[in-house]
């Protein structure tokens, strides 16, 4: 087994989108690395047949041009995903009827 090597943050290029995004692809990155979901040898291969449209739109979304880190990002980003959504619609009805909001 060969020592894991750090993947870089994803980096901002002139065409690319602004922070949000580039935040969540660190986040999603990171957390996986956390994880150790990044760590050890690529030894396994995946082939999928895309759309242009679909890969050059997240390409473009993301700034990344590898195939690879942006494969690696989408499964980073599933791994790890974000679960507010979820939370958020389970927190419903948790607060009284009366509850007021003092602005």
């Amino acid at each position: 087994m060969t020592a894991s090597r750090k993947t870089r943050p994803v980096r901002r290029r002139k065409s690319s989108p602004g922070s949000l995004t580039l935040a969540k692809a660190n986040f999603a990155l990171e957390a996986a690395r956390a994880d150790k979901l990044l760590d050890g040898e690529k030894t396994h291969v995946l082939s999928a047949r895309l759309t242009e449209a679909l890969v050059a739109a997240a390409k473009e979304r993301t700034g990344i041009t590898s195939d690879t880190k942006l494969v690696e990002l989408a499964l980073a980003s599933l791994a790890v995903g974000d679960t507010f959504g979820e939370w958020l619609i389970a927190q419903g009805g948790r607060l009284p009827a009366d509850f007021d909001i003092d602005l």
